[in-house]
């Protein structure tokens, strides 16, 4: 990691990692029961960095569900403070 004159901050043999940590999920109806197809929505994100330098606010959190069980409307967030290597 550089800063604007190019002198380096941070140097790592790894990159920065997003991992969730915890969330509260709410579904539409507020039943507690996720019926097919119902709108949920996702409260208090935690996002832990497990990599191995910091990550930069604003970086671009990018959610997916890789066999498509969830779809998700507004699937990228943006990181809004700098994340050190082990913290949420």
């Amino acid at each position: 990691m550089v800063d604007n004159q190019g002198r380096e901050l941070e140097s790592s043999g790894h990159l920065y990692q997003a991992r969730v940590t915890s969330c509260e999920i709410r579904g539409e109806i507020h039943d507690g029961i996720f019926e097919p197809n119902e709108r949920i929505e996702v409260h208090k994100l935690c996002v832990k960095n497990v990599g191995g330098i910091t990550m930069p606010s604003g970086s671009l959190l990018h959610f997916y569900s890789p066999d498509r069980t969830v779809t998700f409307d507004e699937a990228t967030q943006v990181l809004p403070i700098d994340l050190s290597p082990g913290y949420n």
